[in-house]
């Protein structure tokens, strides 16, 4: 159990790469403001939420009493006003995403839980568990810009905040995503 700004927060830390960043108060470093950790988690939630709301085919048990017909899986499914606003918010946050591979970053960790590098060093050598180490730091970091930007999106943080954190400029894209291209390379 954590505690956040007098709230207690239950959070299990083996859910996930987010979950596990939290438990180990990884969400907050020491240039940010108190309380980031929080606001971090809360916004990461809350694009989780945006992504599963968005969803417009979900997974159907089937109707055996039913006569079947044809392969579409069930036919037409409406889109639910629900759904739509959920497609509206993240689109808001895909455009406040400058660049690619933010966006990428924030799914991938956040809704599909891809914990890239972010597990703990176990190495022997400690040539590659400094490099490791270093390399997860760069993707906590852009993590944390990445939820910062979408924060402002979600009407969390103020842009003012934001720029004030981030005076350096946003960091660079972490290697797990940079390596990644989505086009084809025939």
């Amino acid at each position: 159990m954590l505690v956040y700004i007098d709230r207690p927060l239950v959070v299990n830390e083996h859910a996930g790469p987010l979950e596990f960043l939290v438990s180990r108060n990884e969400l907050e470093i020491l240039a940010d403001q108190p309380g980031m950790g929080a606001v971090r988690f809360h916004t990461a939630l809350r694009f989780r939420d945006l992504m599963a709301g968005s969803q417009v085919k979900g997974f159907q048990s089937p109707d055996w009493s039913s006569v079947g017909g044809g392969g579409g899986g069930g036919g037409a499914c409406n889109v639910r006003a629900h759904q739509i606003d959920c497609m509206l918010r993240l689109g808001r946050i895909r455009d406040a995403m400058r660049k690619p591979w933010m966006f990428q970053l924030l799914e991938r960790i956040v809704f599909h839980d891809e914990w890239l590098d972010l597990f703990p060093e176990s190495d022997p050598d400690p040539k590659k568990r400094g490099r490791k180490a270093r390399a997860r730091q760069q993707t906590v970091l852009s993590l944390h810009y990445v939820l910062d930007v979408a924060g402002t999106a979600l009407g969390l943080i103020t842009a003012e905040a934001v720029r004030r954190r981030w005076r350096s400029g946003e960091p660079s894209p972490a290697r797990p995503v940079r390596r990644r291209i989505r086009a084809t390379k025939v």
